[in-house]
């Protein structure tokens, strides 16, 4: 018997982890640790361990644009 898994490729670059959301919102990671166990969160597009979890980029940003976040990043100088 063989069981075939659905094969889903994604760049590294597009997806977060905890801290990768705090830095992106501009808080604490303790604060984002609270926003991605929030409703309305969106869910982790992939589970590495227990208690590691990624989120999809395109989907965190959306959100942070919705609940305004500014995510634009500051002039260089």
């Amino acid at each position: 018997m063989t069981i075939v898994y659905p094969l889903t490729i994604v760049n590294r670059m597009d997806l977060l982890g905890t801290q990768d959301i705090a830095d992106l919102l501009g808080v604490s990671r303790q604060r984002a640790h609270q926003l991605v166990t929030r409703e309305g969160f969106p869910s982790p597009a992939a589970t590495v361990n227990k208690r590691t979890k990624m989120w999809d980029r395109a989907k965190v940003v959306a959100w942070a644009d919705d609940n305004r976040y500014d995510i634009t990043p500051p002039p260089k100088v």
